[in-house]
């Protein structure tokens, strides 16, 4: 299987196989408040990556995976000021980052393997807020779309050893800080306006990332195996006035 986490790991595809992979999800949400409840179904692709060797100490892989998704909606009600009119105002947000990477893994001495994995992130996030009543009043819609792009890279080192039937594999991952670009269209519709609106586009950052991962295995009939992975997501803030 392929192991797009540590890009180190692509050294273990046998100088045989071409490995092709495709996964996919789904979720299903509930949320529940004192009014309502809602539900939610959501599925995508989860990834398509394929990797093979290309020389005896040199292997590689490519593919798409999400880097991030978006997916709320959120409803409050309440009454216009000075009036009975209710009102509802709904927002919601959609969309997120995809990540298309090129990985190359390579095995200077026996046992070790240094990776490295050159991605480019990519994607869309639209957040809206609309407000409509019954009354004469027929609400509003303002709509922000952030278009986001940048280069990253991360690395990776696989150490394996083996004892008997037993193998063991440590592996350590490492990602900078990386600011992403974003350009972004901003916008009110009123009756049958539309009005362009000003506004700053936030920084999106990618935290830095350590990892550290441990596995072992018997032949082909046995594989476990624990990872951790620590971002600091602290560092980053997500303003949506």
């Amino acid at each position: 299987s392929l192991n797009n986490v540590n890009p180190a790991s692509y050294s273990g595809i046998d100088s045989l196989s071409f490995l092709f992979e495709v996964g996919m999800y789904a979720s299903y949400a509930r949320s529940e408040s004192r009014n309502e409840i809602q539900h939610r179904f959501d599925g995508n692709l989860r990834y398509l990556a394929l990797g093979c060797r290309i020389t005896r100490w040199w292997a590689a892989s490519a593919g798409i995976v999400p880097f991030s998704t978006v997916n709320y909606t959120i409803k409050s009600t309440g009454n216009i000021e000075g009036e009975l009119i209710p009102y509802t105002k709904t927002y919601t947000g959609e969309g997120g980052l995809n990540q298309f990477y090129l990985s190359n893994a390579v095995s200077p001495v026996k046992n070790l393997s240094l990776g490295v994995n050159a991605s480019y992130v990519f994607g869309a996030i639209q957040q809206d807020e609309s407000m409509s009543t019954d009354g004469s009043f027929k609400g509003y819609l303002i709509s922000r779309t952030n278009y986001i792009h940048n280069v990253y890279l991360d690395f990776g080192m696989q150490y394996t050893m083996k004892a008997g039937k037993w193998g063991y594999t440590l592996g350590l991952l490492y990602g900078s800080k990386r600011n992403l670009k974003a350009t972004s269209e901003y916008y009110l519709k009123y009756s049958n306006d539309t009005i362009d609106l000003q506004g700053e586009t936030g920084d999106f950052i990618i935290p830095a990332k350590y990892g550290i991962g441990f596995g072992v295995a018997k032949g082909r009939t046995f594989r476990a195996g624990v990872d951790y992975e620590r971002r600091d997501w602290s560092s980053s803030k997500f303003d949506n006035p």
